[in-house]
């Protein structure tokens, strides 16, 4: 785990256009108190740790079955198959207004995804021959998130297995091309709001609806990409944040999910660059949070900290 000055660029920017900027000067990589804001009840379900890297060939598919036997299979006895994940990929300048075509001629099945679960459920791997991800989910009602240091700790060392046993069996290392950082987070009803009409109670970004309106309100979405910048204005990365109503598991209390996401290009294509990148991501996602949620939300659940 790096615990030195990161390699990303030392001047940081995300911003919204026509929306909101904030420039911040990036130094330390920090622990998860650092940032002066936590949370004693904070609405996070899910936290994904992720990165894509170079298609390794069809010969690491029966390595990942013997990674899993040899080092992964007691922390995580579970395996299920899953359909193969295609990260979405970030573009930026005249990139993004060309085309992106891909045609695959095979006679093969596509590849799946395979999950390696802890007993509980709550930790989670995902594999593909493309693809790496650590995850903590909240499977049961009293699961607390135990904060991003120890995420960044279990993605490192999961990484590095990974890495390691590619590395020695011929076929790694590793070459990563693009890293996530991924917060979920289930608002539930309290003093502030009671039905999906009021997600602007919850969220700035949504704003309230004019009173001239000529019917009510029944729901709201949103979808905001915010560009991540380097110090020269070069764009890296984004910052995406979606709201989504839904509906608790009983079927009957409203909810509404908040995605925070940054992905981008890690500043090297190694472990350290991929720690790097998820470092600043979720400090940007932190960032982005304390400024897009209402206050009143934000004491709702226990804020600390500026």
């Amino acid at each position: 785990m790096s615990t030195g000055r990161s390699s990303v660029p030392t001047s940081f920017r995300w911003c919204m256009m026509g929306s909101i900027q904030l420039t911040r000067v990036w130094g330390l990589v920090v622990a998860d108190d650092d940032l002066g804001i936590t949370y004693d009840e904070p609405p996070v379900v899910e936290v994904v740790a992720a990165t894509s890297f170079t298609r390794l060939p069809d010969v690491a598919l029966p390595l990942f079955g013997s990674l899993w036997e040899s080092a992964w299979s007691e922390e995580f006895p579970k395996v299920e198959q899953q359909p193969p994940y295609v990260a979405p990929a970030e573009r930026f300048g005249q990139e993004m207004l060309s085309p992106r075509l891909s045609l695959q001629l095979s006679g093969n099945f596509p590849s799946p995804r395979y999950w390696f679960l802890s007993s509980e459920g709550s930790e989670l791997l995902q594999l593909q021959q493309d693809w790496f991800a650590c995850n903590w989910r909240k499977v049961e009602p009293g699961g607390r998130y135990d904060r991003w240091p120890s995420r960044r700790a279990a993605f490192d060392h999961w990484y590095r297995s990974l890495d390691g046993y590619l590395t020695e069996k011929g076929i790694g290392p590793l070459r990563p091309t693009q890293c996530e950082v991924t917060y979920i987070n289930h608002v539930y009803p309290n003093s502030e709001w009671k039905d999906h009409s009021e997600l602007s109670r919850i969220i700035h970004l949504a704003g309230a609806a004019p009173a001239e309106m000529p019917a009510p309100i029944e729901q709201g979405s949103l979808n905001y990409q915010c560009l991540l910048k380097d110090e020269n204005g070069l764009s890296y990365g984004r910052l995406h944040i979606a709201a989504q109503p839904a509906f608790a598991r009983d079927g009957s209390t409203p909810i509404y999910v908040i995605e925070l996401t940054a992905r981008g290009g890690p500043p090297t294509s190694d472990v350290d660059g991929v720690l790097a990148f998820l470092n600043k991501g979720r400090e940007v996602i932190v960032r982005a949070f304390e400024t897009v949620m209402t206050p009143s939300m934000q004491r709702e659940w226990g804020r600390h900290g500026s």
